[in-house]
């Protein structure tokens, strides 16, 4: 080969390295950007049942917490009711 036959054909293969390197880029960007978007599906997917469990967790707490006021105000019903059957004995003193 002479000069400008080895300058063409170097020109032709950067060229075609340079092309070559910008289109397998472009396809593995692309196909990063689809595994994203399966991700953030998963992702999302993953919250909302997150959420919903947070959910039902609040509903339970909910129910403990009014079923603890509910024994709390018989207890304390008792306590004002038996004071008020015998008055002396919730006092300290000597009922014989």
């Amino acid at each position: 080969m002479s000069g400008p036959d080895t300058f063409a054909f170097s020109v032709l293969v950067v060229t075609a390295g340079v092309t070559i390197t910008r289109v397998a880029s472009v396809f593995f960007r692309r196909g990063a950007a689809r595994d994203d978007t399966r991700r953030d599906a998963a992702m999302e997917e993953r919250l909302a049942r997150i959420e919903h469990a947070v959910d039902a967790i609040a509903v339970e707490v909910e129910r403990v917490s009014e079923g603890q006021r509910f024994a709390t105000k018989v207890l304390a019903d008792r306590l004002h009711q038996a004071d008020a059957v015998l008055p002396a004995a919730g006092r300290g003193y000597d009922v014989r």
